[in-house]
């Protein structure tokens, strides 16, 4: 099953043109909102505005892709828990109160990701970096790391593939090995076999992170560069003022 690809897609598109200050201040402005608000009527108009911008960014429907399964069994599991857990309303003797909850939950979820994804599909990693470093400039004021706080968003969302990969990896191994056994000679439990394997991946992963750290410290820079921002466009100010008309509508009717 195929999973969304938060890479950036060079598209010519008006989306694509705005500045990543915009974009990230837009972002957080419909995030806020929905999560202030989490209504039906507010997340109605927040996917209405997702897919409105995914059609104006001209982006390929192939990258979206449906959740994987890692996802949808837990997902399952508390539908399950929360057909028991009742509420209003009632429907053929069925309390749906805690499942319609639940439901709204899981969407606002995938809003907030959606959301995430269409600025990693429309900005470079890099224009995030310093997009975020210029909004965060005026805490320079009072000493804060402002570049190192860019620099490090930026190499956790690059080290996502990293971690996947590393992931990939540990299960692969994991299937040419016997099953593993505890001390009594049984076979040890689903649960402590997951254990296993989450700790094979943070070791994995914290070696990456070590040999990343030592290739940017070799290189003389641990921080993201700040080349002159491109020039301001009316079409960023639409962005963010078009973004803060949709949040106070959520806010009103969510």
């Amino acid at each position: 099953m195929r999973t969304i690809q938060l890479r950036h897609l060079e598209v010519g598109s008006p989306v694509h043109r705005v500045r990543a200050e915009a974009k990230i201040l837009a972002v957080a402005i419909l995030s806020s909102a929905v999560a202030f608000a989490p209504g039906w009527p507010g997340l109605a108009v927040g996917w209405a505005t997702a897919v409105i911008v995914f059609g104006l960014a001209r982006l390929p429907a192939a990258i979206v892709a449906p959740p994987h399964r890692v996802v949808l069994l837990p997902l399952g599991a508390a539908a399950a828990l929360s057909l028991l857990s009742g509420g209003d309303p009632v429907v053929g003797g069925v309390e749906l109160g805690g499942l319609i909850e639940l439901a709204q939950f899981v969407t606002l979820g995938f809003l907030l990701v959606t959301l995430a994804a269409l600025l990693a599909w429309t900005t470079s990693l890099t224009d995030v970096a310093l997009g975020l470093g210029r909004l965060l400039g005026p805490l320079r004021l009072v000493r804060l790391p402002v570049d190192e706080v860019a620099t490090a968003v930026v190499l956790a969302v690059r080290a996502l593939p990293a971690v996947r990969a590393e992931l990939a990896t540990v299960v692969d191994a994991r299937r040419t090995r016997p099953p593993a056994e505890d001390g009594s000679g049984r076979r040890a439990s689903l649960a402590a076999d997951a254990v296993d394997l989450g700790a094979a991946v943070v070791v994995g992963a914290h070696r990456r992170a070590h040999e990343l750290g030592r290739s940017m410290v070799a290189r003389g820079s641990v921080t993201a560069p700040t080349p002159e921002p491109a020039p301001f466009h009316a079409r960023d100010a639409v962005l963010v003022l078009g973004a803060a008309d949709v949040a106070g509508v959520i806010v009103l009717i969510g």
